[in-house]
């Protein structure tokens, strides 16, 4: 028989038997669910090769953007002789697609000279390209472009419309057609829309001076409508 002053040592030391045992199958544990990190840490990442994705392989198979070509000023490929410029041809700029200066309005780059008017009795302005070789309207491209009247009179009447004016009231306060004021209010929209968001001009020249027909579309209606007259 045992006797009371030992019964609290074994207490004692059931206890700390047991906190052993329960320490050692924790460590058991851990080493069977994770042995691999336990002994050499965690695995570092790795990043992946450009080749992996198809994203990183279109663009790498991608041909790289071609740069953009200078075009070179026509006062210096053309003979110095003859004739200096008297019109300004400032902010015209040669139509036609297959030319080298589409959409340069740079005098002192395109190809543009004074060509003579026709019409009558309001006299409309033409210019030549030298490059091209082919002449074509300053009103080309715009509202009044292949209309026989005054650009007064139609100035005149997109003004009172933009007052508010009615399309039938203008017709009969001018003597118009009614269909012939509406043509006309559908093509200064036209016209201002394509002021507005203006294409896309080809490759510029160092100097910068490949600069569309940009003009800014702001105001009230008034405003717009004689933007859409342009300057002619």
């Amino acid at each position: 028989m045992l006797s009371h002053s030992s019964e609290p040592l074994l207490v004692l030391l059931l206890a700390l038997l047991i906190v052993s045992l329960l320490a050692e199958l924790s460590q058991f544990h851990t080493d069977l669910v994770s042995p691999a990190v336990s002994r050499r840490g965690a695995r570092p990442l790795r990043p992946r090769p450009p080749d992996d994705g198809a994203q990183c392989r279109a663009a790498a198979a991608a041909p790289p953007p071609a740069s953009p070509t200078r075009v070179i000023p026509y006062g210096q490929l053309k003979s110095p002789r003859g004739r200096k410029k008297t019109i300004d041809t400032r902010g015209y700029a040669c139509p036609y697609s297959d030319c080298r200066y589409l959409n340069i309005t740079d005098p002192a780059v395109h190809a543009l000279v004074g060509y003579g008017h026709h019409g009558h009795p309001d006299p409309i302005q033409d210019f030549y390209c030298q490059a091209g070789r082919r002449k074509f309207s300053a009103r080309r491209h715009t509202s009044l472009y292949g209309l026989k009247i005054p650009r007064a009179r139609v100035a005149q009447v997109l003004h009172a419309v933009a007052e508010g004016l009615s399309p039938h009231a203008a017709a009969r306060v001018f003597d118009l057609s009614e269909t012939t004021v509406r043509s006309w209010i559908t093509r200064a929209g036209q016209h201002s829309r394509s002021l507005h968001d203006p294409p896309k001009a080809p490759a510029c020249p160092a100097s910068g001076a490949c600069a569309t027909r940009r003009t800014a579309f702001e105001g009230s209606r008034r405003d717009r409508s004689r933007l859409a007259l342009g300057r002619l």
